[in-house]
């Protein structure tokens, strides 16, 4: 086993206070935040700044609105307090994610998922337009198409398993 000398000892300890000094002098104030002066300027800051926070988690995940279906033509995760052009008026409450390219086609595709529970169905439609119409004012929307139904889960172990195939699954897994 070698030991270390006195030497070998002084030079860790001489580069501990190095580095303790190096990380002592790295942090500056920045605006009244504390940052790296290394790491960050003021122009990275204001980047970082931009970014939405935890607190803003909600925007991050969807967009509440009570628009027309219509007009939901920028990409994104919506929820609709709204049935009109949605497809059907029966219940006004909608979630919806919205697929926008902006190629030579300028295609949108809309998926729709009616809130109420009773209707358990995805809905689907198409939109293109102009390429020189930025704003989307004049898009051409296809019909409305009813997807499969989304299958029920609660009770598919119940329609493949019988009572015993349920009893052996459980011993299998559970002892």
């Amino acid at each position: 086993m070698k030991v270390l000398g006195e030497n070998s000892l002084n030079f860790i300890g001489q580069k501990y206070k190095e580095l303790k000094g190096l990380l002592n002098n790295k942090v500056d104030k920045v605006n009244g935040k504390v940052l790296s002066t290394h790491d960050f300027d003021d122009a990275s800051k204001s980047k970082v700044d931009k970014i939405k926070t935890l607190n803003d988690e909600r925007e991050l995940i969807y967009q509440e609105t009570s628009t027309d279906f219509n007009q939901l033509a920028n990409s994104g995760f919506y929820r609709i307090q709204s049935s009109t052009n949605a497809p059907h008026q029966q219940n006004p409450n909608w979630y919806a994610i919205v697929f926008r390219y902006n190629g030579d086609s300028n295609s949108i595709a809309q998926i729709a998922l009616n809130m109420t529970g009773e209707d358990n169905v995805f809905y689907m439609r198409k939109g293109s337009t102009n390429p020189k119409t930025p704003d989307f004012s004049s898009i051409l929307w296809d019909e409305w198409e009813k997807l499969n139904p989304i299958p029920d889960l609660s009770t598919i172990g119940l329609e493949v398993a019988n009572e015993n195939d349920v009893r052996a699954i459980r011993e299998l897994y559970f002892g």
